[in-house]
């Protein structure tokens, strides 16, 4: 009899770890700007959105680890070395002021009831992901972002800044690129090492 109680504490901490696990292990492969979603290859919208490289980043070896895609004029996207999405940028500008209160409906209509929600004077930040962000210092307004989409409303300039990041996948690009440059140097350092006697 004791054994099954045992069991049954043990199947509850489970049950009650994997339901908290979940909560916080968000996932943002539903999120998109202007279709482009975390991790898709450039080859799948690079024509549709008329998109271009307009920089990229090299190893010291000449290989590219970082690419900055251009689309649609007002869309940037940071791929890594495998050209995959790792982030999404984009700005939409209005030329007369909107009904901010319908503009935020439509975007909470589209995605859900953001996690996160900050309005400040004239700013509005909506935020949808892992639940970690780093708040501006002065004023209550989302500064930086780890996993997720953010709308920020910047009511007088008449504009709405959008982002969709996932911080994990730009950190491991920049430790492989590290890895393969660490490996570069070890490969040219044995070149120069090996004496020709």
């Amino acid at each position: 009899m004791r054994g099954m109680n045992m069991k049954k504490v043990i199947f509850a901490i489970g049950l009650l770890f994997g339901v908290s696990v979940s909560l916080y292990a968000t996932d943002i492969s539903q999120f998109e700007i202007k279709g482009i979603k975390i991790n898709d290859n450039y080859s799948n919208f690079e024509e549709h959105l008329n998109c271009k490289i307009i920089n990229t980043e090299k190893l010291n070896n000449g290989l590219k680890y970082s690419y900055s895609v251009q689309c649609d004029k007002n869309v940037f996207v940071l791929l890594n070395h495998n050209k995959k999405v790792v982030k999404v940028d984009r700005t939409i500008s209005f030329t007369y002021m909107p009904n901010w209160d319908k503009v935020v409906s439509q975007i909470i209509h589209k995605y859900g009831k953001p996690i996160k929600r900050y309005y400040y004077e004239e700013t509005i930040d909506l935020y949808w992901g892992d639940g970690r962000v780093v708040l501006h210092k002065d004023i209550p307004h989302i500064q930086t972002i780890y996993k997720g989409l953010l709308y920020s409303i910047y009511k007088k300039s008449k504009e709405i800044d959008v982002t969709l990041v996932n911080q994990n996948l730009l950190k491991k690009n920049k430790q492989w690129a590290k890895q393969q440059n660490a490996k570069y140097k070890n490969n040219i350092q044995k070149k120069e090492s090996n004496l020709d006697l």
